[in-house]
């Protein structure tokens, strides 16, 4: 007998969610181009999602459900429900995973969950920004769009802005299509005139956008120097709300 023909729902609760979604497109006999055309997703959207890269929103996994005719219980388990916020002990446990890339002086990242909330930054990128303790006790659990934007962090004097505006509208977008709850607590940051202006550009952010390779890019200036990098979201396979933000290539620009 098949896999397919057990209690999927049953089997694949304690699965990540890439694979659930596999076992149940399989299950109905399509191949991932034909669910990303029945779902009107971009090409390799389900690949991606199939494979740990990306965290679909809320509004495609009704649309993976409905295409693919899911029962009650396995909709309940694909749209995974989750508490806005993670516990103190999911935190210490994603932070011990990722611990050997955090440590890593070489390594420019840190450690945010699915709402874009920073957990912990790798010795590399506090050293090069020269993040101090008293910086990172503020930091912490605050979102990363705040902290790249907000002067009272420290952060945006390393950043090109200008060149990075639509960098970080795409990521708003990223962030709120996947916890559309998450807010800003800081007043002060939310009436900035830079927040303003970020938050205008994500009106003409596009699901490609969202998607593409090319919008993947960070400036930084650095010891005055213009450098930039590209990055990468690296899902923990074990805590797996949680992502590593990793940058990489330094190419200096003009």
């Amino acid at each position: 007998m098949s896999l397919y023909m057990t209690d999927t729902a049953n089997n694949t609760q304690n699965l990540p969610l890439g694979q659930k979604v596999q076992n149940f497109r399989k299950r109905a006999g399509i191949s991932q181009l034909e669910l990303e055309t029945l779902i009107d997703a971009a090409p390799g959207s389900i690949s991606r999602i199939e494979n740990g890269k990306v965290n679909p929103n809320k509004e495609t996994r009704l649309q993976i459900i409905n295409v693919l005719k899911l029962k009650d219980r396995e909709a309940i388990d694909l749209m995974e429900v989750l508490p806005l916020h993670p516990t103190e002990e999911e935190i210490a446990a994603a932070r011990a995973e990722a611990k050997p890339l955090l440590d890593n002086p070489d390594v420019l990242g840190y450690l945010i969950d699915e709402n874009g909330t920073v957990y912990d930054f790798s010795t590399g990128f506090k050293n090069t920004l020269k993040i101090s303790p008293q910086q990172f006790k503020r930091m912490y659990g605050k979102p990363l769009l705040e902290i790249a934007l907000s002067p009272e962090y420290g952060v945006s004097q390393y950043l090109d802005l200008d060149k990075n505006k639509k960098t970080l509208a795409v990521e708003m977008v990223r962030i709120w299509k996947e916890a559309p709850d998450l807010k800003f607590s800081d007043n002060k940051f939310i009436t900035s005139p830079i927040f303003k202006e970020v938050l205008g550009l994500t009106e003409s952010v596009t699901d490609e956008d969202v998607l593409s390779v090319r919008n993947k890019k960070v400036y930084f200036i650095i010891q005055n120097k213009r450098v930039k990098m590209d990055y990468s979201r690296e899902r923990l396979k074990v805590n797996s709300r949680f992502e590593i933000f990793e940058y990489h290539n330094p190419t200096p620009y003009e």
